[in-house]
């Protein structure tokens, strides 16, 4: 295979990722494939950065220089694959036009489209598309919005209030309906108030869950697929502690979300589960979430499904990736790498 057909992937930002780059060198080893896995950051000491042959530093996704120098990138290495796992970076992707231009070289862009992107990035719009939608989500209001917040206060004995455009739970606190005025005044005072920046919504009862909701990359090359893991232990915003689960409860929901979103790849959506049995969406985020290692450690392997379709894998086939064992119990840790220099 001549340098021009290599089959490459990219992972932007990878920042702390070390297990996605590795997964998705064994995913190419594990089909026989002559690969490369590059990644991308803006820190050159950032730890998949500091661990990966292939490595390229980015200007900031924020700067002017970043869409000419990942277009750039992009033409050169001709991927079969790229995709990111930051938000902020995903926005871009999504909606200034780069993602597009990117798939126009031949590359397949993970992540869903940027009037669908802009509903999930933006926690009151996309409660509002979910209700439209019929798919049960708490009831979101503005911070500023003095009325919903007292019928809020009058309905749910707590309140979660957080960043209305945030990542990895940014903003986030919990307090008693009674308390709801001393929260607002709080974060007014702290300027943690900008101009509708903050959200509020009731503080659901019930069973967390992560999912990864698995649509195809290619038409038709598999069903939509749900992956699930019960939260035991969040930290930082993420799942730290998690055991494989069930998914066929929650296999209706992807279906309705992935027909909404029209998504290629996976997207991690947050549920909470009732005494009613009805999931109920809290988060949504276009991007490989960091639950996803509970699956794959439980047998799940989405690396080797995007590798098997780009290889023109089709059918039945496909499912080995898809499936896990329900009850695996897992833990993440620290670990440390030398960083580039």
């Amino acid at each position: 295979m001549d340098d021009s057909q290599t089959f490459r992937i990219v992972i932007g930002s990878a920042g702390r990722r070390i297990y996605l780059h590795d997964w998705f060198e064994k995913a190419l080893s594990r089909a026989g494939v002559s690969g490369e896995v590059h990644v991308t950051d803006a820190d050159a000491r950032s730890a998949t950065y500091s661990h990966a042959t292939y490595r390229h530093l980015m200007p900031a996704y924020a700067s002017d220089e970043y869409f000419p120098a990942m277009v750039n990138l992009a033409d050169r290495l001709r991927p079969a694959l790229l995709f990111s796992v930051n938000d902020y970076e995903i926005e871009a992707l999504a909606t200034s036009g780069l993602g597009q231009r990117i798939t126009e070289l031949g590359t397949e862009v993970l992540g869903v489209p940027g009037d669908r992107h802009h509903l999930v990035h933006d926690k009151l719009l996309m409660s509002r598309a979910l209700t439209q939608e019929g798919i049960a989500t708490p009831r979101t209001v503005l911070l500023t919005d003095l009325e919903g917040l007292a019928e809020l206060a009058r309905s749910a004995p707590r309140i979660i209030i957080k960043d209305r455009f945030g990542s990895g739970s940014s903003g986030l606190i919990n307090v008693a309906a009674g308390d709801l005025s001393l929260a607002v005044e709080w974060a007014t005072r702290s300027g943690a108030l900008v101009p509708d920046g903050l959200i509020a919504q009731p503080a659901l009862e019930g069973i967390e869950f992560g999912l990864d909701v698995v649509a195809p990359l290619k038409v038709g090359a598999h069903p939509v697929a749900v992956l699930a893991r019960r939260k035991l232990r969040m930290r930082s915003g993420e799942t730290d502690q998690a055991i494989s689960a069930d998914a066929s409860p929650f296999l209706p929901l992807g279906e309705r979300l992935t027909t909404w979103l029209g998504h290629r790849g996976s997207v991690d959506v947050d549920v909470i589960v009732a005494d009613d049995g009805v999931p109920s969406v809290i988060d949504i985020n276009p991007r490989f979430g960091g639950g996803y290692p509970f699956n794959h450690l439980a047998g799940a392997d989405l690396p080797a499904l995007f590798v098997a379709q780009l290889n023109g894998g089709y059918g039945a086939e496909l499912g080995e990736f898809l499936r896990y064992d329900v009850g695996v119990a897992s833990s993440k840790y620290e670990a440390i790498v030398g960083a580039a220099e």
